[in-house]
Parts: C-alpha cells; structure tokens; sequence
C-alpha cells in the first residue's frame, strides 16, 4: 500500500538517479547519451506525472480519512440517538403498559359493580313479576267478586222486587178485605 522507498532499486527515483550517473560515465557515445538523455527526460515526466497522481492520491486520501472520520462522528451521533430514541420507545411502553393495567383495573371493577347491580336488577324484576302476576291474581278475584256481587244485587233486587209486590198484593187484600167488612 506504501510507496517504495528513494533507496530501493524499483523505485523511479533510483532510476533516475541511475540513468543521470550513466551520463556522467566518459566511455558512452553522443548517441547513447541523447537515447539515456530521452530516456531520463521520459522518466522525469514520468517522475512528474507520478508526483502529481501520489499528491492526488494523498490529497483524496486525506479527504476519505476526513470524510470518515465525519461519518464516524455521525454514526457515533446517530447510535446516541438511536439510543435515546430506545430509551424513550421503551420509557412510553412502560408507561402504556401501566396505563393500560389501571385502566383495566378500573373497567374490571366496573363490570364487576355492573355485573351486581345487574344481578340487583334481576332480583328486582324477579320480585316485580311476583308482585304483577299477584296483582293480576287479586285482579282476576275481584273481577270474579264483582260478578258475583253483581248475580247477589240482580237476586236482591228482584227479591226486593217480589217483596214490594207481595206488599202490593198485601195492601190489595187488606183494601179489598177492609171493603168487604165493610160491605158485611
């Protein structure tokens, strides 16, 4: 991942350092040393070229580890949020689970006051029943007394109708008899 060092034989400074002592060497020709020259100007610009893509690299590099590490800050934000966030979700149902007891709690004890004043209510109408089909009873008595009392008044008044007859024939006779004395 590193670069190789100045002193290592592969790298292209070494190269160049190299090609420029081969220059300075008396035994090499004018044409090898223009062909060295081209040589040692490509591997300058190669040199050159290559300085400037590891400036690059490293300027990027740079930036990644900067962005990074930014992420890691936010990443480190976001997991304190996620954490709070968990806190308060599990603080709510927590809270909802109490709230949801009491309130069952509570409608328990409703149904159970509900289920005894119902329980008082049937107790009422049992009791009510009894009483109307009493009443009905009592009712159909004296509908029945009442007939009776009406078959006792209709007998009555017809006595008392044969009565005043009988005391009319009574009266006719003791006339009549009354009459005849005196016609004696």
């Amino acid at each position: 991942p590193y670069p190789p060092s100045r002193h290592s034989p592969s790298s292209i400074e070494y190269q160049v350092a190299a090609a420029a002592r081969c220059l300075l060497e008396p035994s090499m020709t004018t044409r090898e040393r223009r062909e060295k020259c081209a040589t040692l100007e490509t591997l300058q610009a190669n040199v050159k070229r290559l300085t400037e893509e590891s400036q690059f690299t490293r300027s990027m590099l740079t930036e990644a580890r900067s962005s990074m590490d930014g992420l890691r800050s936010a990443v480190g934000a976001l997991k304190m949020e996620v954490k709070l966030v968990n806190q308060r979700v599990e603080h709510m149902v927590e809270e909802l689970k109490l709230s949801t007891s009491q309130r069952f709690s509570s409608l328990q004890g409703e149904v159970e006051a509900s289920a005894h004043e119902i329980s008082a209510m049937q107790a009422q109408s049992t009791i009510m029943t009894r009483s109307v089909e009493l009443l009905q009873q009592g009712q159909k008595e004296h509908a029945k007394q009442l007939t009776e009392m009406a078959v006792v008044h209709a007998q009555h008044s017809y006595l008392q109708a044969t009565a005043e007859r009988t005391e009319q024939s009574a009266s006719e006779q003791a006339r009549l008899v009354s009459e005849l004395r005196s016609d004696l």
